[in-house]
């Protein structure tokens, strides 16, 4: 029985503008580095292999070296289980030797009989073709790989950053702008007001995504909101944004400092935070 082992993938954005798929998101293999040769001797080292790293590290060094060779001698090699490497070149169009131009589709056939051109300016490169195995029991070919990876989504994001779901959904869901008054006063995100027990608390967000968004407060040292503050249902999605009005007439702060948060749900047991703002407390 194979060990299950995990494909991991991330959405990525289409960020071309130009493009009829703009700002949808694609599902692209979530690379992990490179696995160089001593890696690899490694992972067949420890899959309770019964010869040693050197043995190991000497069979692999040296079907390298003779792969190589035999591709070099435009041999192509059938690797059981995996597929076949197959050399191809690259053919440029040969210089004409009258007017020093490329000579499109080829040459003639008195060129040819004449000798009249240099193989190897007409090799632009050797490319290595790869075709994997489509035997039954052996199928590594596109629709039989995928049908034997086990895909998981690791996150959103590109090549070089990928965020985990909890993350981007709420960086995504978060209000566009944000403005806090408490007893008339402005607070600025991070600030802390402090001797207060019973304060006016108003805020004006713009929201994209619609669904429910509140404001409350949250116990520093649980993460859990111990108060919601109040809530409003955004109805659709907007990608400029709905702006929305919260107010609680008189918010009571605790002797500790409690954090007022933005977060997304209609009850504090199924809130999931995506801003704390600042720090208010009666003491």
């Amino acid at each position: 029985m194979r060990n299950v082992i995990t494909f991991p993938v991330y959405w990525a954005e289409n960020t071309n503008s130009y493009s009829n798929a703009y700002g949808k998101y694609y599902a692209k293999p979530n690379y992990p580095e490179t696995l160089d040769l001593r890696g690899l001797i490694e992972r067949v080292a420890f899959d309770q292999s019964v010869y040693s790293r050197d043995i190991i590290e000497g069979v692999i060094t040296k079907l390298t070296t003779v792969m190589v060779e035999q591709l070099e001698a435009a041999q192509p090699i059938n690797w059981d289980g995996l597929g076949t490497f197959t050399p191809r070149i690259e053919v440029y169009n040969p210089i004409d030797p009258v007017t020093h131009k490329p000579q499109v589709g080829g040459i003639t056939d008195a060129q040819l009989m004449a000798g009249d051109f240099k193989i190897d300016e007409m090799i632009g490169g050797v490319h290595i073709r790869f075709i994997p195995m489509g035997e039954k029991n052996e199928n590594l070919t596109s629709r039989a790989l995928a049908d034997m990876c086990s895909f998981e989504c690791v996150g959103v994001g590109d090549a070089t950053d990928v965020v985990n779901m909890e993350a981007w959904t709420a960086q995504a869901t978060a209000p566009l702008e944000v403005s806090v008054t408490i007893d008339g006063t402005a607070a600025e995100k991070g600030a802390s007001v402090s001797g207060v027990s019973a304060v006016a608390i108003a805020a004006q967000m713009d929201f994209k995504y619609k669904g429910t968004y509140g404001i409350g407060f949250m116990n520093h040292a649980t993460g859990k909101i111990t108060e919601v503050l109040d809530t409003k249902e955004v109805a659709q999605d907007s990608a400029s944004g709905t702006s929305v009005s919260f107010s609680k007439a008189s918010a009571t702060a605790s002797a500790t400092k409690d954090r007022l948060v933005i977060f997304k749900g209609a009850s504090a047991e199924s809130a999931k935070i995506l801003m704390e703002w600042c720090t208010v407390s009666a003491s």
